[in-house]
């Protein structure tokens, strides 16, 4: 499960298209960060990011706990349930 959590993290912590060998992981934080992007949008794009690993079978619940678009500050907690088992994080990205 560890190693799987470490993949999640480093998908949503990917900046889009920034990684060559997987250009489809990432979520566009420059575009986030900088513009006014609403927080049901930014849920979606994490959300369809978590999904997006073959071995995540759902998320069950995605919040957001902090947002600061200045200092770019986002704390998140979710929960997802993987082919491991259940998985409870809360990240700052």
């Amino acid at each position: 499960i560890d190693y799987y959590k470490q993949r999640i993290l480093i998908a949503i912590k990917a900046n889009f298209q920034e990684n060559v060998y997987a250009k489809n992981i990432g979520i566009n934080w420059l575009q986030i960060f900088s513009e006014k992007v609403s927080q049901d949008r930014i849920i979606s794009e994490l959300r369809k990011v978590i999904l997006k690993d073959s071995e995540t079978l759902a998320v069950t619940s995605l919040e957001i706990v902090n947002f600061n678009r200045d200092n770019r500050k986002l704390t998140v907690k979710f929960q997802v349930i993987s082919k491991y088992g259940n998985l409870n994080l809360l990240e700052d990205l």
